[in-house]
This record gives C-alpha cells, structure tokens and sequence, in this order.
C-alpha cells in the first residue's frame, strides 16, 4: 500500500472495516473481529481522529512489528492478515474468515459498525454451525502446555474409575485415543475437552468452567450463604468435590447393615452424581460469562447448567432414549468412568433413583439454562400436627426410642407409640429391636 492510499484511508476515518489504534492495546481483539465479520484494516499510530500519535516518531517499528505478529499469534482460529510499515504507521490488512470462527484470547468478537462487540454465546453457536467449523471440544487450547498443564490427579482418578494400570498407560496415546489431544508436528496439542477433563485450573484455558457451590440457611430472596465453594478442578475431580460439599451440607446419619456401619446421607449420591455428570456433559462452554452453580437449601438441592436443551428439544423430550451430546468427547470420558451409563437415560436414572428412595419426583426446568430441583422429603399433608412437627424438626433423619419421642413431642407413651407406629406403616421410619430395645430410624 502505497502513502496515497493510506492518505484516502485515513481520511474517510473509521467504519465497519477500518480501525484506528493509538497503541499495541486490543490488537487480538480487532483483528479477530474483522476476521469474523467482512475483514478490514488496523491501521496503529493514529488518534481516533485520525491525527498521528505525537511519538510516533519514537518508536521502534520492527519491536512494534514483532509485538503486532504475536498478538496476531495468540488468536484461536485461522487468520489471514498481512503487517505493512506505511509512512510511520503499522497497517494490519485483515482478511474475512467465514470458513472458522476466531476468538481472542479474553473472547469471541465481532465487528458492528465501529465497534468491536463481544459475541453472545448463542451467536458464537450459530456462526460456528454456519461455518461448518469443529466443535468447541476440538478446538486447539493454544495456551495449554503438554505435559506441564496436566494434573496428575485427575490422570490418576480416570484409570483408576476405569480399572486401567497406570503402570500399563503411556498419557499422550491416552489423551489421543480418548479425543482429548492430536499430534501436531512431534508435539501433542490438547484440545478444549482434554483442557476442562484433565487440565491444572482448567479455568485458566476455559474461562468459568468450573462448578460454583453455595449452601443457604434458608429460602428466600434475602438470605445469607453458610458455605461457599468455587471448583476449579479438572471436571473428572470436580464432580466428586461438588458431591462431597453437598454431602457436607446436608444431613447425614450412621447406621449398622450387615454388621457394617455405614452412612446415610440425606440424598442419594447416585441421583447426584448423575445431575452433576448431566450438568458438566451438557453445559454451553461457549457461554464463559457463568459457571455450572450447585445451589443448597434445607429441603432442595438445585443443580444449573448455562445452556438450555440443544436445537428444538423440549423437556418432554428428555423421556426418549434418543440422546444429543453437545460435547461428546466429555461424555465419552465420563461413560468410560462409569459415572454416567447409557447417553440419554441420565434424566430418566435421576427420577428413578429419587422415587426408589421414596423421593418426590426432581423437577427439570430449560429457560436458557437447564435446571435441575431435586428436592427433599415432603411432610405427608394428612397426619396430624404434632406428627407434621415431628417430622419438621427431625428433618427425616436420625433414631428415635418411644421415650425420646414423649420427651420431644411432651406426649405420653401410648401417643408415641401411636406415632412411631403410623410412620412405620407409611414406610417413613423403620421398627427395629423388640420390647425396651426398640428403635425407630428413618429410612
């Protein structure tokens, strides 16, 4: 380009295709939005008027140049840009890209009129289907070093879930075997899926990607959190750290089976480990704006995902076998450490194993994220009050002697008897011992 062009350039000042830089700042992100959109010029060394910097004069162009080449480098995509040194200033000719859909490294952009704008998630999505590019899994996590960025633990727990010898695995044909990485050169490259599964702080290379808790004293829409735990754990790890906090902040009891003590929580760790893998498997990681949230009240325990159902799906659809995985790969790895089975049936699994444990039904919710209720044990409506009481204060946990329950409820020993007989009809506790050994639990 020679310095008349430019002249005309700088002149009809910026539009849709042409951007004016005072500095190095934001490079990635014009560039990637020009790419994204109709392609345009960079043209750095200028005020927003058009008027040159006043030190320009001062600058090393060749460091400029270098520093314009890596900013350029550090875009996840495929660009084509061309760096020209034109009377002073550094002029990126960037070419439109509808073939892949590039993303800077703090975000996807997009040129609209003279801004460089922020992509929604679901724009992301639909410029990713118009352009046939490859799933998010697949693509290259260019900031992820091999084999430095790996966490050894989350290697561990998948062979370990796996029943595969750790002596036996060499980790690069794992991770490529399982999806997670390609040869690239004599390099391995891990993609977006092998980041999030098995990465150190996956959050470094796939912004808010964790699993976010939070227990609550209370319901409400003023209340005060007791616990809070922020996840950034491989997603291998983190699903069984989301449990354990639940766990933790739920009730729990003791009891003896088979001469083996063993504890009870208050929800079945299989119902959640399957709206935990539901969540982690079928969450929008496009959508890096908010995480996966795992909500804790007394008497429910609500699981969020961002991303909605895929396509047209509606939540009448989740009873069908027919399963549509937004990110396969994950799923895959999940399948393989039996913390899912069969795709598809996870929906139907959780309901299943809630209403064998005498549950009321979870409830499922899609309004642009899918949200999952599981919900405690619900007071029969037809007992008395004082039985309602009962079951209020002992939140379905714990053992009860008849003397205990004349002391807590002030009745005599034949209303006790009464009482603990009716919730053992109603499957609610369980009668066990005879005559003064005897003890009521709930089930």
């Amino acid at each position: 380009m020679d310095k008349e062009k430019l002249q005309e350039i700088i002149e009809t000042g910026e539009d849709q295709t042409t951007e004016f830089k005072r500095s190095l700042r934001d490079v990635a992100e014009v560039v990637t939005s020009f790419a994204n959109a109709e392609g345009g010029k960079l043209i750095i060394g200028l005020e927003d008027n058009g008027e040159k910097v006043q030190a320009l004069d001062q600058w090393d162009l060749n460091d400029k140049r270098a520093k314009v080449q890596d900013s350029i480098n550090s875009v996840e995509g495929i660009l084509e840009t061309d760096i020209e040194v034109v009377d002073g200033l550094i002029v990126v000719d960037v070419e439109s890209n509808k073939d892949s859909v590039n993303k800077a490294p703090s975000d996807y952009f997009i040129r609209q009129d003279t801004i460089d704008k922020s992509m929604e998630h679901d724009q992301i999505r639909a410029l990713m289907e118009e352009s046939g590019d490859i799933s998010f899994e697949q693509v290259k996590c260019r900031r992820f070093h091999f084999p430095d960025d790996i966490d050894q633990k989350a290697i561990n727990k998948f062979l370990d879930r796996s029943d595969i010898s750790q002596d036996k695995v060499d980790i690069d044909s794992m991770l490529m075997y399982l999806g997670a990485a390609h040869r690239k050169n004599k390099s391995i490259a891990v993609n977006n899926a092998g980041a999030i599964l098995f990465g150190s702080h996956p959050e470094r290379f796939v912004p808010n990607s964790g699993i976010q808790c939070v227990a609550y004293e209370s319901e409400g829409e003023s209340i005060e959190w007791v616990d809070k735990a922020e996840l950034n754990s491989p997603a291998v790890l983190a699903v069984f750290e989301a449990i354990e906090f639940i766990h933790k902040n739920t009730k729990s009891k003791k009891r003896v089976k088979d001469t083996a003590r063993e504890t009870v929580n208050q929800y079945p760790t299989d119902a959640l480990r399957e709206a935990l893998v539901n969540a982690v498997v079928h969450r929008d990681y496009h959508n890096q704006r908010e995480k996966t949230q795992v909500k804790v009240y007394p008497n429910r325990v609500e699981i969020r995902n961002p991303g909605g159902l895929i396509g047209n799906m509606s939540i009448d659809d989740l009873w069908t076998d027919e399963s549509v995985q937004r990110n396969p790969t994950i799923a895959s790895v999940m399948q393989r450490m039996e913390l899912a089975e069969e795709m598809g049936t996870g929906i139907q699994r959780i309901t299943e194993e809630m209403k064998s444990k005498n549950y009321p039904e979870p409830d499922f919710k899609d309004n642009g994220k899918f949200v999952v209720n599981l919900i405690g044990k619900e007071i029969p409506q037809d007992l008395n009050e004082r039985q309602k009481e009962f079951l209020s204060k002992s939140k379905f946990s714990g053992t009860y002697t008849n003397s205990q329950y004349q002391d807590l409820m002030d009745v005599s020993r034949n209303t006790a008897w009464s009482d603990l007989k009716e919730f053992t009809e109603r499957d609610i506790m369980d009668k066990k011992g005879k005559k003064r050994g005897t003890k009521y639990e709930f089930k």
